[in-house]
């Protein structure tokens, strides 16, 4: 989701893709797809045979998926040969086939479609252009991988192309036509703080967003995240805290989104919602983590009461959250 040279704020991005670093070489790219290759990944059949279904069949997309660390590097082979010769809506059409047919592409849906942002906005240049070309397929994927690669600083090495204002902290949201502002604003404060703000100051600014403040808020929470991962869950919590009322639920609300989509389960989201203090937020952070467990990931109330047995033994909040 490369630590070492990044901003935290990217950093956060890419470990809440959950994806590795290391390039994995799709062998034997080709203009019509992974031909050779193709054959040995899977005996299953094939999407329907066009150009652009075979080269971007299931059984391709299945063998990036299980290649773990490297999944990222090897979904960003695959698209990057697949787009020089097709359009972004053909790469989201296809995928949107696969995931109706295939249970285990239906739960990646949203990372598969991330990967097709990052190479449209490589290709395309600006958000702007990047948007244009995505459209809402897997809880708007598309949309979030180009806003992620922008932040990324890919463009870096050629600074005329890296759509950046220095001043404007509601930038490249701003910018962007109404309709796609939602899905833009879910990952803008990793911009406004790699310019710098804390966490109060984050929330001063998403209140400046309007309509979209909610949105932005969701976005402080992705961010913290990385810290209910990997330190403190109940620092994560006290930083939603200084929010209001549903500012600290919209901050709420994206940690826990960011959590299970890293494990597709309650590993992470349970600890940090039994970590809030007030007893209303703390049902509010547990009801979201397993709406969002169940209809996102289909898991069912059963393991879900297990995740709740296994990471917060204690919690009568937990158990009462898959009793609703």
């Amino acid at each position: 989701m490369v630590q070492h040279a990044l901003p935290k704020s990217v950093a956060l991005i890419v470990l809440l893709l959950a994806g590795g670093a290391v390039l994995f070489l799709v062998e034997n790219l080709s203009a019509t797809g992974l031909s050779a290759r193709t054959g040995q990944l899977s005996s299953g059949s094939l999407a329907p045979a066009s150009a652009a279904s075979v080269a971007l069949s299931r059984a391709t997309l299945l063998h990036c998926l299980r290649a773990a660390a490297d999944r990222d590097a090897c979904l960003g082979e695959v698209f990057h040969a697949f787009l020089k010769q097709h359009s972004t809506v053909e790469a989201l059409a296809i995928l949107k086939s696969h995931i109706d047919t295939d249970g285990g592409l239906r739960l990646a849906c949203h990372p598969i479609a991330h990967a097709i942002g990052r190479e449209t906005f490589r290709i395309q240049g600006t958000v702007q252009a990047a948007f244009a070309a995505c459209n809402q397929t897997c809880h708007s994927g598309c949309y979030h991988g180009a806003t992620e690669r922008f932040l990324r600083g890919v463009a870096a090495a050629e600074p005329e192309r890296r759509d950046v204002s220095p001043t404007d902290l509601h930038y490249p949201c701003s910018k962007l036509r109404a309709k796609y502002r939602p899905d833009c604003y879910v990952m803008q404060t990793s911009r406004m703080s790699e310019l710098g703000l804390d966490t109060a100051y984050l929330f001063m600014e998403c209140r400046k967003a309007g309509e979209y403040a909610q949105a932005c808020m969701q976005s402080i929470g992705r961010d913290l995240s990385n810290d209910a991962r990997i330190k403190d869950p109940k620092f994560v919590a006290q930083r939603c805290a200084i929010g209001t009322g549903e500012e600290q639920r919209a901050c709420i609300r994206g940690v826990v989104y960011a959590l299970a989509d890293n494990t597709w389960d309650g590993r992470y989201a349970f600890p940090f919602c039994e970590a809030v203090s007030a007893a209303a937020d703390r049902a509010h952070c547990f009801s979201v983590a397993a709406s969002y467990l169940q209809g996102t990931f289909a898991k069912s109330v059963r393991e879900l009461q297990a995740d709740c047995q296994t990471y917060t033994p204690a919690s009568m909040f937990c158990r009462e959250a898959l009793a609703d």
